[in-house]
């Protein structure tokens, strides 16, 4: 559940960095909302960490696979750094890093349900390899 949330934050954070300039310079009124703050990058990074966390610390501890952590690691260390540069840097720079940073956290997510799937998948071969040798 909580990768779905994961992908789905990333993206809307794709969203947030590609169709917001074409709406501010179609919609001035759009380049004062909250969308267009700063504070809407730091409070998604407030729903990114935990999700994340929430959703590979679990699984990892069934699949024991870390490279979905690792992935998502450099993703939202990404993240932090567009926010944390965001005034000192272009605005296309700051899409480059949010949307990269994004599309690596998305990254892990996918992965870590595909890792989880298998996980699941070969559980259940040898649960019932197990009920076939009685």
């Amino acid at each position: 559940m909580f990768d779905r949330i994961g992908v789905f934050l990333s993206g809307l954070c794709l969203v947030h960095c590609l169709l917001l300039p074409g709406v501010i310079s179609f919609l001035p009124l759009a380049a004062t909302s909250f969308l267009a703050s700063e504070g809407f990058h730091f409070w998604i990074l407030v729903l990114v960490i935990p999700t994340t966390v929430l959703a590979l610390w679990p699984t990892y501890q069934r699949h024991g696979d870390r490279l979905p952590s690792l992935i998502a690691t450099v993703g939202v260390l990404i993240l932090v750094l567009a926010t944390l540069t965001h005034e000192g840097h272009s605005p296309l720079m700051d899409q480059v890093l949010t949307s990269v940073g994004a599309l690596v956290v998305a990254v892990a997510h996918i992965q870590n349900v595909r890792l989880l799937r298998r996980y699941i998948a070969a559980d259940q071969s040898s649960m019932s390899e197990d009920s076939g040798a009685r």
